[in-house]
């Protein structure tokens, strides 16, 4: 603590605030470092107008008071910046929730293009494999239509049911 306890007319030299205080009529003051940790935040300064207003004890019970505030304003600060924090970790949460959302809905559509790629597929091996078995019948089919005069042939039908089958 710093605290002019003469008269500011003659102690504190030239200091800038000097003659503000002495217009103002303030004769003494004392300047408490707001402090925290190794850090000062502020100062608390207060004036008198009286010389040597400020005895050792309670110079010593201003410190306390400056030593409280200095707490007070960091866990305000530090309540402030929880509150902030949390805030962004909600938004951040928001924004992943729906990442999230909108990748598990990406994931069924790619799930149901693929099965019905699948579908697809085992359509179009299924529609193959009945072609191969209906390719011989329609060729034996219109053979017949157009020689039925073989159909009471039995050497003739087999000759030509071997070549469709080849």
């Amino acid at each position: 603590a710093n605290a002019d306890g003469g008269h500011f007319e003659t102690v504190g030299g030239r200091r800038p605030w000097r003659s503000a205080a002495i217009e103002r009529g303030y004769l003494s003051s004392v300047a408490l470092p707001l402090a925290v940790g190794d850090r000062t935040i502020g100062t608390l300064n207060i004036y008198a107008g009286e010389v040597n207003a400020f005895s050792d004890p309670e110079v010593e019970l201003l410190t306390e008071l400056a030593n409280d505030l200095a707490y007070g304003i960091t866990a305000l600060r530090t309540r402030i910046e929880h509150r902030l924090a949390n805030e962004a970790l909600r938004e951040t949460n928001l924004r992943l929730e729906k990442a999230i959302d909108e990748l598990r809905a990406t994931q069924q559509e790619v799930v149901r293009k693929e099965r019905l790629g699948a579908i697809g597929q085992m359509a179009g091996g299924i529609a193959h494999d009945f072609n191969n078995f209906l390719v011989p019948i329609m060729g034996f089919s219109d053979f017949l239509i157009n020689h039925p005069e073989t159909f009471w042939d039995k050497k003739e039908v087999s000759r030509v049911l071997r070549i469709i089958n080849m």
